[in-house]
């Protein structure tokens, strides 16, 4: 069963309980998924009672409300094959809370209770606002408000004696890393384990690094082959893992496209080498700007996208690219300077790649030829 995804692994494994196939990685990555379903129109903000998910799609069903809130979007065939399975379907959604500000922040958490003394807290990541792509490019030079929503959330929803599984896809899972780090010792020795699915780290120059560090036996990562979101501001775990999948560049990013045979992922060896390049370039560029120079571009990079009034990235449209164009062209020198200086990065690292490769396979012809001239003279 090479090359499925966590659908097939739903509809191959979803009959089976967590009672007779304890809890694993891919369900890990199921519920992270499923966080990004907006569950607005059936569950109440922050309460503690919840429904079931089969209930919750019903409800959705009748309310023909459906949405994947996802930066890649997606329809609804996984949500609907989760709420009917025995293993997911009769989990209960407690502590939903969905807060966007086009301003502000974009955050979004939920509770999947797994048993009467196991919860698993799932935090929402990057979906398709401008805000929430601008918050991820904060994190390289301050705290973001999503971040502190995460720790007060955490530490105001856990309860009694149960223990937690916590984690997230994308910014989700540094947000889930961020606020078990800001727990008291007591509540952090009820947290059995954090994932970080394709998740950004924490910039050294912004975030005092001992409490994060400190996480390290607890952290599980899962980061694609084409690994860009997830190697920025590297994290430290205890298990980092690099998984295989369907999909080819920056798409990986999309947990749907993640191999797996049977209930086990499909893990690589390696990192691709257009990812390394981008990797190096991006953290190359990061090292030669201060955080108020950061502070700057982003703000240049993301007024420039919302000059139409933009609220998504799907509300881009190519008629409002001359706006866009023109306040980008307004911007500070610095500012632009700054934006020339990335591709000019990427293309010196692409050079030194190609380079290598090129030096490497002449030394092999090398190697053969010499082989080959001492073979024939061993003959003669």
């Amino acid at each position: 069963m090479a090359d499925c995804t966590i659908l097939d692994y739903i509809r191959w494994r979803g009959d089976l309980s967590f009672k007779v196939s304890p809890f694993c990685l891919a369900d890990s990555v199921v519920l992270c998924q499923l966080s990004y379903v907006d569950f607005s129109q059936v569950l109440f903000p922050n309460s503690s009672k919840g429904i079931t998910l089969e209930k919750a799609c019903e409800g959705i069903t009748e309310k023909d409300c459906f949405r994947l809130l996802t930066a890649m979007g997606g329809d609804d065939a996984f949500f609907r094959a989760a709420a009917a399975s025995k293993r997911f379907g009769q989990l209960k959604l407690t502590h939903y809370t969905d807060i966007f500000d086009k301003n502000y922040t974009q955050f979004a958490a939920i509770h999947f209770e797994l048993d009467r003394n196991t919860s698993y807290v799932a935090f929402r990541g990057t979906d398709s606002s401008i805000i929430g792509w601008k918050e991820d490019f904060m994190m390289s030079f301050q705290s973001v408000p999503a971040q502190d929503g995460a720790a007060l959330y955490l530490a105001g929803t856990m309860q009694g004696r149960k223990k937690y599984y916590v984690g997230g896809h994308s910014k989700g899972g540094n947000l889930a890393v961020y606020a078990v780090s800001k727990l008291k010792p007591a509540e952090q020795r009820k947290i059995l384990r954090i994932y970080a699915n394709d998740s950004p780290g924490f910039s050294p120059d912004v975030y005092p690094l001992e409490s994060i560090l400190a996480l390290k036996p607890l952290i599980t990562r899962l980061v694609p082959v084409y690994g860009i979101i997830g190697r920025l501001f590297q994290m430290e775990a205890e298990t980092t893992k690099i998984v295989s999948s369907i999909a080819s560049g920056i798409l990986q990013h999309d947990l749907m496209t993640w191999k797996l045979d049977g209930p086990e992922f499909c893990f690589a060896e390696q990192f691709d080498v257009g990812s390394e390049v981008l990797i190096r370039t991006f953290h190359n560029w990061i090292e030669n700007i201060d955080e108020d120079g950061r502070k700057e571009f982003v703000d240049w990079l993301f007024d420039s996208l919302s000059v139409k009034g933009a609220v998504s990235v799907s509300d881009l449209k190519m008629k409002d690219l001359p706006d866009v164009l023109k306040s980008i062209f307004s911007a500070s020198k610095e500012a632009k300077d700054m934006a020339m200086d990335l591709p000019k990065m990427y293309f010196t690292e692409a050079g030194k790649e190609i380079y290598d490769e090129w030096n490497e396979y002449f030394k092999s012809m090398k190697k053969q030829a010499a082989n080959k001239k001492t073979d024939a003279d061993s003959k003669t």
